[in-house]
């Protein structure tokens, strides 16, 4: 896996705030609040379930090489990112439906 795969799983919370941003741009009242608050929303998820994933894939003990630790890591952000997309629409549809203009 090349580094800007997963550069962009790990900034997955900036480029679905700022996706959602423009998909709502005329609708909503606050544009800059609304990217801010989902861009923190969407990290405050990614902290909480990144190193869930971390713990899940990667064994506790040591003695693992570095390629098989590399694939665990892969592993544990691809399931992050899924897990984040599945959990941030339904959170991102909120935080739209607060901010859209009256």
């Amino acid at each position: 896996m090349n580094e800007f795969m997963l550069s962009a799983l790990i900034f997955l919370p900036v480029i679905l705030a700022g996706g959602a941003s423009a998909a709502s741009w005329r609708s909503i009242s606050n544009r800059a609040l609304f990217l801010v608050v989902s861009v923190l929303l969407l990290f405050g998820l990614q902290s909480l379930v990144a190193p869930v994933t971390t713990a899940v894939f990667l064994p506790g003990g040591g003695g693992i090489t570095l390629a098989a630790a590399n694939e665990y890591f892969v592993k544990s952000v691809f399931l992050s990112a899924a897990i984040q997309l599945v959990v941030g629409a339904p959170v991102l549809w909120w935080l739209y439906r607060a901010f859209r203009k009256p």
